[in-house]
């Protein structure tokens, strides 16, 4: 199920200029200190090709999914390309990941691919799909590309924030302030805030039996 890397940067490229409303799809754990503190912030905006609204949709194009601890920056590509005028470029930072709990998909290391990068001046990134930084811990779901990356399903809804407290997954689409980007793992949200098309909140275990159940269909 490997999905062509140009593909894949193609269809985001075509989508920057307008927001859908699945942008709604993200949440994640930021530590302290926020890598991002006092850094400039530029984001773009996407509108992403396809949308998940359940576990068993999002299994369906998946790769990979289980709960992953990034550990670094592997490399960036095109850097400073977006400070280019009239350039088609993104930039692209891949980080490297340690899998700790995989729930499909053997790998126990990741390298993950993600549009935007993060300077000592700026971070560049989508709005609803803000970078990730090492020592986060997130559950995602992925597919492979043809380099041997990995990227999250359309963005924020293949990737959950991790309350490692209460083992509980948010997804992104739910967490994520648009205006600072900043992600709240342990956000309550209620019913009635779940945005339509985005998957509820619920526990590792949770996730894992859903995952399971998906699988032997």
């Amino acid at each position: 199920m490997k999905r062509g890397f140009k593909a894949a940067m193609l269809a985001l490229a075509l989508g920057l200029c307008s927001s859908f409303a699945l942008s709604a799809c993200s949440a994640g754990s930021k530590p302290a200190p926020d890598p991002d503190a006092g850094l400039r912030r530029q984001v773009m905006h996407a509108s992403w090709a396809k949308g998940y609204a359940s576990v068993e949709e999002l299994m369906a194009d998946t790769d990979f999914a289980g709960l992953i601890e990034v550990t670094g920056v592997v490399r960036v590509e095109n850097s400073g390309a977006h400070l280019s005028e009239g350039s088609m470029a993104m930039p692209a930072t891949v980080f490297s990941a340690r899998v700790l709990d995989a729930a499909a998909g053997g790998q126990t290391e990741l390298e993950i691919y993600m549009t935007g990068e993060r300077t000592d001046e700026e971070v560049f990134e989508l709005a609803d799909d803000p970078l990730m930084a090492s020592g986060e811990k997130w559950f995602i779901f992925a597919r492979q590309n043809d380099n041997g990356t990995y990227t999250i399903l359309t963005g924020p809804c293949g990737r959950f924030a991790y309350d490692e407290t209460q083992q509980r997954l948010t997804q992104l689409m739910i967490a994520v302030d648009q205006e600072t980007g900043a992600v709240n793992a342990k956000a309550k949200v209620n019913a009635d805030e779940i945005p339509n098309g985005a998957i509820p909140p619920m526990t590792l275990a949770e996730m894992k039996d859903k995952i399971a159940e998906a699988q032997a269909k």
